[in-house]
């Protein structure tokens, strides 16, 4: 679970929108925080703004 958000959290989920998931917030930044999990993924910054989505028209 905790590697399915690491991608949302990284490029796309902001503070503003995680904070509305307290459970879901807390349990990602517990598992992010143990030793095994740092070791391999090293330090994450929580994405701070949306990504815009690039406006294609298929022809």
């Amino acid at each position: 679970m905790t590697c399915n958000l690491y991608a949302g959290f990284k490029f796309m989920m902001t503070k503003t929108f995680t904070s509305e998931f307290p459970h879901v917030e807390r349990y990602f930044w517990t598992m992010i925080d143990q030793p095994n999990f740092s070791k391999i993924i090293g330090e994450l910054k929580q994405a701070e703004v949306v990504p815009p989505i690039p406006n294609k028209i298929n022809s």
